[in-house]
Parts: C-alpha cells; structure tokens; sequence
C-alpha cells in the first residue's frame, strides 16, 4: 500500500485525491489491476476505467490518466485535415508492450508474478557468504549452494 501511494504522489498530484476520496483511490488501484486481463481486453478495460473516472474534469486525474495511456495503452492518433479534426484513429504503439507487463497467463499457471524469488534467493547467497568474503569462502559457498541445490532437484524428481 506505502509503495503504491509514493507512486501515485509522484504523478501530478494525484496523492492528495487518493488519500481523500475513496472513489478515486479506488478508480486508481483499477489501473493495476489492468495488468490481470486477458491481453486483447487491456485496451477495452482501459476504455471502460475511464468512462467510470469519478472526476472527469480535474486535470490533475486526467494527467495521470493520460500518463497511463501514453505509456502502457497507447494513445489515439488524431486524423486533421486543415483545421478540422476528423476522427480518432487506431492506437500508437505504446512505450512498454502490453505483452511486456500482463500477468494474466502467469496468474493461471500459478507461476511468480513479481522478483520476490530472485531476491529471496540472492538474500539467502548473501548469508551464505557472510560480508565480505574472501576468494575461497565465496567458492565454498557457492560449492555448498550447488550441493543444497542438486538435493532439492533429486527430492522433486523421485
């Protein structure tokens, strides 16, 4: 929760609507869960969060709403002609491919959704070696981490 409100305060001072208001603190939390829909239905949700914004004319929400669709949606291209605007078009590329950082898959095969594995184990090598081990601890370490490693491999083979 901590992480997520230094996040949003960082954004055009949207920090202040979401410690405030409910509605909004939970139209924000909405752009997350984003990330756990079926990729072809990220653009369609996207669309629906904001027919459901609870402030549509604070230009402080539709900063960040336009932040959220630039990078991680795409945003609309604009077709003029002379001084006319004409009609929205298809979506730019977004900054970050939405296939980059949907979780929608690995949440049905129950696989890791965040690097909490990578640092529990880089947690665990680092008591392995103590501070700051010399040339022949840190080998020995990591041989006894090997060893640790090859046991759990035949325990979940047999």
């Amino acid at each position: 929760k901590q992480w997520y409100q230094r996040r949003v305060a960082i954004t055009a001072g949207v920090f202040t609507l979401y410690k405030r208001d409910g509605r909004t603190s939970t139209f924000l939390k909405c752009f997350d869960a984003l990330a756990f829909l079926p990729e072809d239905l990220v653009e369609p949700g996207f669309e629906a969060l904001m027919r459901a914004n609870p402030r549509p004319n604070d230009n402080r929400l539709a900063n960040f709403c336009k932040y959220k669709e630039v990078n991680y949606i795409g945003d609309r291209c604009v077709v003029r002609r002379g001084n006319m605007r004409l009609r929205l078009t298809n979506r730019r590329a977004p900054r970050f491919p939405i296939s980059s950082l949907n979780q929608y898959t690995r949440t049905l095969l129950r696989m890791a959704r965040t690097n909490n594995v990578c640092e529990g184990y880089h947690s665990s090598l680092r008591q392995l070696c103590r501070q700051k081990p010399n040339v022949f601890m840190a080998t020995d370490s990591v041989r006894r981490e090997i060893r640790r490693f090859n046991k759990m491999i035949r325990r979940s083979v047999l």
